[in-house]
Formats: structure tokens, C-alpha cells, sequence
């Protein structure tokens, strides 16, 4: 059922003509493909979830099914595979897409200051400048400053 499921209904919907095979339908916030298999009030399901359920069998409850290209609107069967929480995240942080410790410096997208600013701002603390001064000159808090002064950030 779900191998005819998958012909009828996912692949008519799936541009598979690059190494991605991506899904053009609905998605969710974070990219991934989903459908519904019944009526309008049915719950939505993933379709990387379907496609590999197709190809190998049902998954075990409470497992992730991962993408090696990182492509969350990716159903290529050989682009899936089996993991928990444990996996998914190290494979994130490998391909350097995890959040959080991992991504510290310059490294982090979020990051106002480089690692030039932040030798500028030790020596013009050391130098006498003030806290609030190089707050509003690299456009960060004051607390900022003490943190990288103090080495509790950026150390």
C-alpha cells in the first residue's frame, strides 16, 4: 500500500531530476516535506518519513530518519537514514551546522564583533577607555564589554 502510496502520490510531487530528490509540495517550518494520506482533518506526516518507511521497512518508535545531504525537502531513499538524538546531533555538528558552544567567535552567524574587535576593545580598556564608551562604538551592551573584559566571553 504505502509502495503505491508513495508512486501515486509522492513522486508526481517531487522534482527528482537533481542529486536531491525535492519535494514540491507543503512543508513545514523547518523545510521538511509533509502530506496528508486521508481527508482534510488526517494528520500531516512526513514525507522523507514515507519514502524511507517504502524502501526499507517501518521505523522504530522515537527514531530519527536523517539526511546525508542535509536537505530536509530531500526523499532520495539513499539520502536517508536511520539515527536518535545522539547521531542526528553529531552529524550536525560535524557538517559545522549545530548551534550553541560549537559555533563560538567569529564562527557563529549571530556574531556583531570580530576577533580584530575584540583585541581593539582589550586594548582600549587597557588603555583607560570605558565600558560605556566602547559599548556605543561597537554597538553592544555594557555588559557585553565587562564579559569580554572579564573573559567570560570570547576568551
Amino acid at each position: 500500500m504505502i509502495k503505491a502510496f508513495i508512486k501515486e502520490r509522492i513522486w508526481p510531487r517531487t522534482n527528482r531530476t537533481g542529486e536531491c530528490w525535492e519535494w514540491q509540495g507543503a512543508l513545514t517550518k523547518a523545510g521538511y516535506g509533509m502530506i496528508k494520506l486521508g481527508p482534510r482533518l488526517s494528520p500531516n506526516l512526513y514525507v522523507h518519513r514515507l519514502v524511507f518507511e517504502a524502501f526499507n521497512g517501518s521505523i522504530p518508535e522515537g527514531v530519527y530518519i536523517c539526511h546525508r545531504c542535509d536537505n530536509p525537502r530531500c526523499c532520495r531513499p539513499d539520502h536517508l537514514f536511520l539515527g536518535d538524538a545522539r547521531i542526528n546531533n553529531r552529524d550536525k555538528a560535524s557538517k559545522g551546522r549545530a548551534k550553541g558552544p560549537c559555533l563560538g567567535g567569529e564562527k557563529n552567524p549571530a556574531a556583531k564583533l570580530s576577533e580584530s574587535d575584540i583585541a581593539e576593545i582589550r586594548a582600549a580598556l587597557a588603555a583607560g577607555k570605558t565600558g560605556v564608551e566602547l559599548a556605543r562604538r561597537f554597538g553592544i551592551s555594557r555588559t557585553t564589554v565587562s564579559s569580554i573584559n572579564t573573559g567570560k566571553t570570547w576568551s
